[in-house]
């Protein structure tokens, strides 16, 4: 699976337990952003753990994607793709208990 930001093609891994803690060590609960319905916090998450960055690069790269038209929502999608794919996401699934599909 692939998605894009800010006008390039990126592949998406497979999201394991490794990219769970990256996404977290960018201060946030995953659990939470996704009961809070906090989609930008994810977008940014995502994008670290896709491109490789950390979190203020991955605020610069968002910036960019919206601005050049792009939408955070494509991403947001993406993520929830990849949790649909993810064999540590889905049995992770009962602790998601707002688990977005």
């Amino acid at each position: 699976m692939e998605v894009k930001i800010n006008n390039k093609k990126y592949i998406v891994p497979e999201l394991t337990f490794e990219h769970y803690t990256k996404m977290e060590e960018q201060g946030l609960s995953i659990v939470n952003a996704i009961q809070k319905e906090q989609y930008m916090l994810l977008a940014m998450a995502f994008t670290c753990v896709v491109v490789g960055v950390d979190r203020n690069e991955a605020e610069r790269l968002l910036t960019q994607h919206v601005l050049g038209g792009g939408s955070a929502r494509d991403i947001v999608s993406a993520f929830i793709k990849a949790i649909d794919k993810s064999d540590f996401f889905l049995k992770m699934r009962d602790t998601l208990t707002c688990y977005v599909s």
